[in-house]
């Protein structure tokens, strides 16, 4: 008979440990007759790929390699990929490159110029940028720039709009 495993349940986390060695109240215990170690959803607070994550997210300005992240999380690095891709939905390659082109359109949308932009967050030149930005956002950064300033001029005569009307007695 294979051994028996305990579900834990600890809040927004569940984990498994084998019958026996939990400590916890019965009511949070159920009983599994499944053969140890068996597979759980894991929880969306902490992973064992959140800090390779928090680093990518940390280190915007620099090519980090694969080779890198493997050493930093003890996996090979295809595995790696594979974990990443599953747990954030991108391998961390493309991961990186979205956060820095998210990061290209906070820069922008603050009046940097293109090429500034690109050296700040890790681009080779301002083409390499545009050519990433294009692909993801379907605008050239110029024309994001464009964009952000129709919208923000928009949205300024709308509020000195809605001030005129509240200034004005009925």
């Amino acid at each position: 008979m294979p051994p028996q495993t305990a579900l834990v349940d600890h809040g927004p986390m569940v984990t498994a440990s084998p019958v026996g060695e939990c400590e916890c109240p019965p009511e949070s215990v159920a009983m599994m007759s499944v053969p140890a170690p068996c597979r759980f959803t894991r929880s969306t607070r902490a992973t064992p790929l959140a800090p390779l994550r928090d680093y990518l997210r940390a280190h915007l300005d620099e090519a980090v390699s694969i080779e890198a992240l493997a050493r930093m999380s003890g996996l090979t690095e295809y595995h790696l990929i594979r974990s990443f891709h599953r747990e954030f939905g991108l391998p961390p390659h493309a991961y990186h490159v979205r956060l820095r082109l998210a990061r290209a359109g906070e820069l922008l949308s603050g009046g940097l110029s293109v090429s500034r932009t690109a050296y700040e967050c890790g681009f080779a030149d301002q083409s390499h940028l545009s050519r990433r930005f294009k692909e993801i956002y379907g605008l050239a950064p110029a024309a994001w720039v464009s964009a952000v300033q129709q919208f923000r001029s928009r949205q300024r005569r709308v509020e000195r709009d809605t001030v005129a009307r509240r200034a004005v007695p009925p």
